[in-house]
């Protein structure tokens, strides 16, 4: 016995689905971004000093 499923719930499981993986990803590009920022002032402190 198959359950008919609303195409409103569907949507919004599909909707969540998407909102969840837009936000792993913009942390994901956040933390790669701030990882270069960090080495990018390393390595303007490291010129300075010398």
């Amino acid at each position: 016995m198959k359950k008919k499923l609303d195409t409103t719930k569907l949507l919004s499981i599909a909707v969540t689905i998407l909102g969840l993986a837009g936000t792993l990803l913009s942390s994901k590009l956040d933390e790669k971004s701030r990882e270069e920022m960090k080495a990018e002032i390393k390595e303007e402190l490291k010129e300075e000093l010398q």
